[in-house]
C-alpha cells in the first residue's frame, strides 16, 4: 500500500480521531497510471474488482477528510506519477478541503539527493510540531 493509503486513509475518516498526517507519495492510482504490482498482488485486476480499488483508494474518501494533510510528491517519481498527485489535489479542492503541499522537482519516489533529505525532513518535523501541539513541544516552529 502506498504512503498516502496509510495515513491518508487516518485523515480521511478511517479511522475516526486520528492525529495530523504528513506522507510522502501518492494516492493509490484509480484509472492506471502507476504501477499496479502491489495493488493487483492483494485486489487483482482492477476489471475484476472495481469496487476493491475503489473502496482503497483514499479518493474515495477525501470528503470525509478531517484533520491536516501534509502531501508531498516527487515529480521524477517513477513509482507513483504526477497524475496522481493532480487527481488528490484535485479531489481536495473540489471538497473544499485544506492541505499543504511539498513537490521536490525531478526527485524520484525515495525525494532524496543533495540537501533533499535534509530539506523533507525539517518539513516533515515543522509540520508535525506545529499540528501536533502539546504539552512540551513549545511553540510553532517557522
Amino acid at each position: 500500500m502506498s504512503g498516502i493509503f496509510q495515513s491518508g486513509s487516518s485523515v480521511l475518516g478511517i479511522p475516526a480521531g486520528c492525529k495530523p498526517q504528513a506522507r510522502t507519495g501518492n494516492p493509490d492510482d484509480p484509472n492506471g497510471k502507476a504501477h499496479r504490482d502491489a495493488q493487483q498482488r492483494y485486489n487483482g485486476l482492477p476489471q475484476q474488482n472495481r469496487a476493491g480499488y475503489d473502496k482503497g483508494s483514499p479518493l474515495t474518501y477525501v470528503d470525509r477528510m478531517k484533520g491536516k494533510l501534509l502531501v508531498v510528491h516527487g515529480s521524477g517519481d517513477d513509482n507513483v506519477h504526477d497524475q496522481n498527485t493532480e487527481a488528490l489535489v484535485n479531489a481536495l479542492v473540489k471538497a473544499n478541503k485544506q492541505f499543504d503541499m511539498m513537490e521536490y522537482p525531478n526527485r524520484n519516489h525515495s525525494i532524496s539527493g543533495g540537501t533533499t533529505r535534509m530539506h523533507l525532513f525539517e518539513l516533515l518535523t515543522r509540520f508535525l510540531r506545529n499540528n501536533l501541539a502539546g504539552p512540551g513541544l513549545g511553540a510553532p516552529v517557522l
